[in-house]
């Protein structure tokens, strides 16, 4: 896979429309860790403040009919696939969101995991002051609990 990958980013004649030259710019995007990390959150910033300006049940329902056909996934996913009992049937599947960090460091007993989830259960408090401070030191904790015990349903019913 990687040497077509790698034939078709080198072809001069591939049509930048076509699904070969999406699958090279994923890819590469995929590959390019210096121009992400130089980039930071940027390319994330519209799409943190469209969900910033959610205030509602109605709003919640206009980001998710703008976000589900063009293939997010924040609160869940739909789709049709192999039934996990009888692999001859397809069923219509209803699949959890990723509210979080991947599940796999909610799992996991190394020390990079346990790093990277102690960062994660500081992020979830963000910058609060006063009683919101002392509010969110109990609830980040029980956040990222509800996380950790979602990841592990998650992993017992793939």
């Amino acid at each position: 896979m990687l040497n077509i990958l790698k034939d078709t980013a080198n072809d001069p004649n591939l049509d930048t429309a076509s699904d070969e030259s999406k699958a090279v710019q994923l890819f590469q995007l995929i590959n390019d860790t210096i121009t992400r990390n130089k980039l930071g959150i940027k390319p994330l910033k519209p799409h943190l403040a469209r969900i910033t300006e959610i205030n509602s049940i109605a709003d919640i329902q206009t980001y998710l009919e703008e976000t589900l056909p063009k293939g997010g996934r924040a609160l869940f996913s739909f789709g049709v696939s192999a039934d996990a009992k009888d692999s001859n049937k397809n069923v219509p599947q209803l699949y959890h969101g990723s509210i979080g960090i991947e599940c796999d460091y909610y799992l996991k007993d190394d020390e990079d995991s346990k790093k990277i989830k102690a960062a994660y259960t500081e992020h979830v408090a963000g910058e609060q002051s006063g009683e919101q401070k002392f509010a969110m030191k109990h609830l980040k904790t029980k956040c990222v609990q509800i996380h950790t015990h979602r990841a592990i349903i998650a992993q017992s019913n793939p």
